[in-house]
């Protein structure tokens, strides 16, 4: 489970990740999708900290980020937060 990666700063990680694998932009990026679909706030949340930190946003992610921000499911926070990365 490579959820708990998202506990790191997207820096470390990313930086752990070009040592340790050629393909990591390839588990980063299946990480977030995954998590972008996961009902969890928290995991959500640790995800869209990534985003703000400099992880690039493609045309699924953007999507996802849409959809979390009109999910009424999910706190004002998280929803302003999503719709904040959507309209960079």
């Amino acid at each position: 489970m490579l959820l708990p990666l998202l506990e790191y700063s997207y820096s470390d990680v990313l930086l752990e990740l070009n040592y340790a694998n050629a393909n990591s932009q390839i588990v980063i990026s299946e990480l977030i999708e995954y998590t972008l679909k996961c009902p969890s706030e928290y995991w959500l949340s640790l995800a869209i900290s990534w985003f703000e930190n400099g992880l690039n946003i493609n045309f699924f992610n953007s999507n996802k980020l849409l959809e979390i921000s009109n999910n009424k499911f999910h706190s004002q926070y998280l929803r302003h937060r999503s719709l904040a990365l959507f309209n960079k």
